[in-house]
């Protein structure tokens, strides 16, 4: 991902491979040439120049997950439409274990926290004066970055590199033509006897020729370590915060009165349309009448078939992009406890785990509030009348519209399942998944039951509401959800 940037993510393997290799060879220079030498001062500065490059690319990886998900996002809004949500499943779960095999190789690197976050104070100010144009870059992304650091994680907020350094072509250069020329000239002069033309700033080439970079890779450094955890933190947490929709963003506790009442207001237009045709049939005669009813049927049962599928998506698409996002914070986390990637686990802060769970949580009960909007509304205690004192006719009416709101969502939930229309995600999703269903909607279903089922509301066939019991109503709610996987 990201390969279309100069701060291309993988660009900081190729980076740390060469500043090793620079940094294994520099005795030999310094021995051979002398460590005043210009040969010895272009290594050294060839060093920094890498060093640079990690860096930039390193801290573009959170910005670039964004991207990515971004991308995926817009992808997978059509192709859960058109070609249902396990394939959006797949992908989604692709992203984020790629996204986990990346940190776990950068984290496995010895030398990433020296070269990323150098521990002496003479690198650390140097990274200070890169600050600005990387950071406005990643200021600007498309989709936003968790910004606030915990304190004990990092000593100072995340430094950015600019490219500055780099040629038009966006590579590094390591035989810099301009460079050359200068030193060129300086040799020229020391060999002359005359005074040399400016050596590199004093902050490349350290006095008294010390090797540039050892200490930069060598040495205890918690803040470095502190920070590489911080970096990786913020790319992972970015695999499912990219794929947030509106939906998911919008605060789904604070639901608007006006969507109960929208529900209510449709279905009591749909029962007074079913009520008017009722009434047509019955007065054209019993004959008429059953002409009437096998072709209401028929034009039914055709429109069902080809209106099916979209009318049950359209049902449940508000709560696809929090499944989304459950599917790729059950993968990452799952990435990072993964046994295999134990030196990713070790370089996270310890409250990691807990919020990943928490937030894998957060984003099952968004998708469960998304998908039962207006029904949990209805079976809310301040929704209807309280029957225990006896209701007027206004309040049975009330108490049949919101039971007709809950049936008309638990029947489209009913067709999803018998048409093979069940989210399909990883098991470990599908327990988050069910656990809040049952938690959330299974709850305030026994209470609206436990409330309403005997109160009277209706005098005659309370079948027509009372469709299912609690246990009917939990089982149906389990049925939702399919595994991709072979455990369940």
């Amino acid at each position: 991902y990201g390969r279309n940037g100069q701060n291309d993510p993988e660009r900081v393997f190729g980076c740390l491979d060469a500043h090793a290799a620079l940094l294994e060879l520099l005795p030999a220079v310094e021995g051979i040439r002398g460590a005043d030498s210009h040969a010895a001062r272009l290594w050294r500065r060839t060093l920094d120049k890498t060093a640079e490059g990690a860096r930039a690319a390193a801290f573009a990886l959170p910005n670039a997950v964004s991207r990515v998900g971004l991308s995926l996002r817009r992808w997978a809004d059509g192709t859960a439409a058109s070609a249902g949500f396990e394939p959006v499943t797949f992908e989604t779960r692709a992203f984020a274990l790629t996204v986990c095999d990346y940190c776990a190789r950068l984290a496995a690197r010895p030398d990433a926290t020296g070269v990323l976050f150098p521990a002496d104070p003479e690198a650390s100010e140097r990274m200070e004066k890169f600050d600005g144009a990387s950071a406005q870059t990643l200021e600007n992304a498309p989709v936003g970055i968790p910004k606030e650091v915990s304190p004990e994680a990092t000593v100072r907020r995340e430094r950015r590199v600019s490219v500055a350094s780099r040629d038009s072509d966006g590579i590094l250069d390591f035989t810099d033509d301009d460079d050359d020329d200068e030193t060129d000239e300086g040799e020229r002069g020391e060999e002359a006897g005359g005074e040399a033309s400016p050596s590199p700033s004093p902050s490349l080439v350290p006095e008294g020729g010390t090797r540039a970079g050892v200490s930069d890779v060598a040495g205890p450094n918690p803040r470095g370590t502190a920070e590489l955890g911080s970096l990786l933190a913020r790319a992972l947490d970015a695999v499912a915060s990219s794929l947030e929709d509106d939906d998911v963003r919008a605060n789904v506790r604070a639901v608007q009165k006006e969507n109960l009442e929208d529900a209510v207001a449709k279905i009591s237009g749909q029962n007074t349309m079913l009520a008017k045709v009722s009434g047509a049939m019955a007065a054209s005669g019993k004959r008429a009448a059953s002409s009437a009813r096998k072709k209401t049927v028929t034009t039914t049962v055709t429109t069902t078939t080809v209106q099916h599928v979209q009318h049950v998506l359209r049902t449940f698409r508000p709560a696809l992009g929090a499944v989304r996002c459950a599917v790729a914070a059950t993968v990452t986390t799952a990435g990072v406890m993964n046994p295999r990637n134990e030196g990713l686990l070790a370089a996270l802060d310890r409250r990691w785990p807990a919020d990943a769970s928490q937030r894998v949580r957060s984003y099952g009960e968004a998708a469960v509030r998304l998908a039962w909007g207006a029904p949990l509304l209805a079976m809310a205690p301040d929704a209807g009348p309280d029957p225990s004192a006896g209701m007027t006719d206004k309040q049975r009416r009330r108490v049949k519209d919101l039971w007709s709101v809950v049936n008309d969502r638990a029947d489209a939930a009913e067709s999803a399942a018998r048409a093979g229309l069940a989210w399909r995600v990883p098991s470990a999703t599908v327990r988050v998944l069910r656990e809040a269903s049952v938690g959330i909607v299974g709850r305030a279903y026994d209470d609206f039951h436990a409330r309403y089922a005997q109160s009277g509301f209706t005098r005659r066939h309370p079948e027509k509401y009372v469709k299912r019991s609690p246990e009917e109503f939990t089982r149906l709610l389990r049925s939702m959800l399919a595994s991709t996987d072979n455990d369940e």
